[in-house]
């Protein structure tokens, strides 16, 4: 069913995203390669102070070495945060939902996903009512086709709903 697809996908989505929000020792790491970041452009002129840092600097840091180029950036951020908080190795237990959206769409396709099932729904029921508006009867045969189409729609309804909810609440 495309729908718990969908779903479980955004539930997933979700939860990652609460962990990566709500994690303090992933706080401790970003707060850590700011302060190094703003103590490296702190003699550069036309630089401040920043406030914050594009994630695509990430892998330079793991490249770039110290003064006296015996550790990396990465290995003085990592020590620091570890003299901070010596917990600070379990970081990656603090993310088990995100270790799980390997096969999670990104947040766009998810949101075209939704749009294509909500969307889809709401022009098959239109159809639907239309078509039980002018049924094309057979001689004398009862014509279910309207109790069944609008069966189907009250009872998936709620799903789709719940599912738009869900992507709403996971942006």
């Amino acid at each position: 069913d495309m729908i718990r697809k969908i779903n479980s996908e955004l539930i997933i989505i979700d939860e990652a995203c609460r962990e990566i929000k709500s994690t303090e020792r992933l706080k401790m790491l970003c707060s850590a390669v700011l302060t190094v970041g703003n103590y490296m452009n702190g003699g550069k002129k036309g630089k401040e102070r920043a406030d914050g840092f594009h994630f695509s600097i990430l892998p330079k840091i793991k490249g770039t070495k110290t003064n006296d180029k015996k550790q990396t950036l990465l290995q003085y951020i990592v020590a620091k945060c570890l003299a901070k908080d010596p917990a600070f190795l379990e970081i990656a237990n603090d993310f088990k939902a995100l270790l799980k959206t390997g096969n999670a769409p990104e947040l766009e396709e998810a949101k075209a996903n939704v749009m294509k099932i909500s969307n889809h729904f709401s022009a098959r029921r239109k159809e639907s009512e239309s078509v039980a508006e002018n049924p094309a009867k057979a001689a004398g045969a009862p014509d279910n086709f309207a109790n069944v189409m609008r069966s189907f729609f009250e009872s998936n309804e709620e799903r789709v709903k719940k599912l738009e909810a869900l992507f709403k609440q996971t942006r």
